[in-house]
């Protein structure tokens, strides 16, 4: 059976991280539009909110893993499991382990930044989405 995929060099590290933050960036977009589509309905925002945290988990594993590669160290198994269970505290204490404390810093910051601006992107679409459908009430007579 013949690969679909072409021969040739693999993708650079850099080219890693960015898909990586570009699948984090379409899974909000995805999130927000299933939050939308299932705004009535219990079981639809339980199975989203689930199947979200479990791909920015597999996304953030995925950036950390190419991040850890270019820098040549390794992510340890319990390392691996504290990303799983509290990333929020992970991703900071990777940063600083794997860049020193104030590019560990920077790091953090801009990873904060990178998430704000998910999150309003994701809230100005469910706005859009929302005005679309009328549940604002706006434009109602």
């Amino acid at each position: 059976m013949e690969s679909i995929m072409p021969e040739g060099e693999p993708l650079s590290f850099e080219a890693r991280k960015r898909n990586a933050l570009f699948a984090l960036a379409g899974v909000a977009a995805v999130s927000t539009l299933a939050t939308w589509v299932f705004s009535n309905n219990e079981l639809g925002q339980s199975l989203t909110t689930i199947l979200t945290a479990v791909a920015v988990i597999v996304g953030i594993l995925h950036w950390c893993k190419a991040d850890a590669e270019e820098r040549e160290i390794e992510i340890s198994h319990g390392l691996r499991i504290f990303i799983i269970l509290m990333a929020i505290f992970a991703l900071p204490y990777y940063f600083i382990k794997s860049r020193g404390l104030k590019k560990g810093l920077i790091s953090t910051g801009l990873a904060l930044l990178f998430w704000i601006l998910i999150y309003f992107v994701s809230a100005m679409t469910l706005l859009v989405l929302s005005l679309v459908e009328d549940r604002l009430g706006i434009f109602v007579k």
